[in-house]
């Protein structure tokens, strides 16, 4: 792996990103809208409100969870 990169696992598949990649340029890498989802970092909840200041680590596991609607 080169060392301009970490490797995460995202929603149970193992992945690449470059260093300094916050969640909400890993929201848009994976084409997801930050509408109606939660972001759990290494089991722990994220706040929307620190997406863009939460910078993977190699190792990180996270699972991306989507709402969805319905009644």
């Amino acid at each position: 792996m080169p060392q301009d990169s970490v490797q995460v696992l995202v929603n149970g598949e193992s992945r690449q990103f470059s260093r300094e990649t916050s969640l909400i340029s890993l929201l848009a890498s994976l084409n997801v809208a930050s509408k109606r989802i939660a972001i759990e970092r290494n089991s722990q909840v994220v706040p929307k409100s620190q997406y863009g200041q939460t910078i993977l680590e190699s190792g990180d596991q996270i699972e991306v969870i989507t709402a969805i609607g319905g009644g």
